[in-house]
């Protein structure tokens, strides 16, 4: 299964990203590009990661590219529900994001 991102507008000017599907190595290339973009476009985003079926080590570092980026922007990057895979990349890295 690939990845299918559904956007919604958020309050306060933020932007809702529900994502389904792989957050990969095969995804992160397309998907770091769409994440900038919003970043750019919106205050901040709000990432809703309960639909990530497989994740690996590539869409873990992209989300701490996208924290990075965010902050030096000025803007936010929420996480607000995420998967048992997910949950799973982030115990093991130890990671709070």
């Amino acid at each position: 299964m690939k990845l299918r991102i559904m956007k919604k507008k958020g309050e306060d000017d933020t932007i809702i990203l529900t994502m389904i599907g792989e957050l990969t190595i095969y995804t992160v290339a397309k998907l770091k590009t769409v994440l900038l973009n919003e970043l750019k476009a919106f205050s901040g985003i709000v990432l809703n990661l309960s639909g990530i079926d497989e994740a690996d080590t590539a869409g873990f570092q992209l989300l701490l590219f996208l924290r990075r980026e965010a902050q030096s922007a000025g803007k936010t990057v929420v996480i607000d529900e995420t998967s048992a895979r997910v949950k799973s990349i982030f115990s093991l890295y130890n990671e709070l994001i």
